[in-house]
């Protein structure tokens, strides 16, 4: 998947995840670069699938991608993937947080 790029200045699901910092769980939508990415992954069964935004410091940095494509079975609740989600985007504020404290020490 770190190949595939997505552009977010066009209309999208993902530029919508990604700008609007908020999740999205649903059916694939009909649209131009969501057809792009199954094109690059394949969709078996999936029927549907998720992203999830990774913030930092209020940011974007990544989305998480997620599907059932094995069994097509809808995802089912999120939350605590959602949590664990948020949570990574805290260590990594706080790791940053550490370089940033680290390096002006050793000034």
């Amino acid at each position: 998947m770190r190949e595939v790029i997505i552009p977010l200045g066009e209309p999208s699901v993902f530029a919508r995840v990604a700008l609007g910092r908020k999740p999205y769980a649903g059916t694939w939508p009909d649209e131009k670069w969501a057809r792009h990415l199954l094109g690059k992954v394949g969709r078996f069964q999936s029927s549907g699938f998720a992203l999830l935004p990774l913030l930092t410091n209020r940011e974007t940095v990544a989305v998480l991608f997620g599907d059932n494509p094995d069994t097509g079975r809808p995802l089912g609740r999120l939350d605590t993937l959602e949590t664990f989600v948020n949570q990574a985007g805290i260590a990594l504020e706080n790791a940053f947080l550490q370089r940033k404290v680290h390096a002006m020490q050793a000034q």
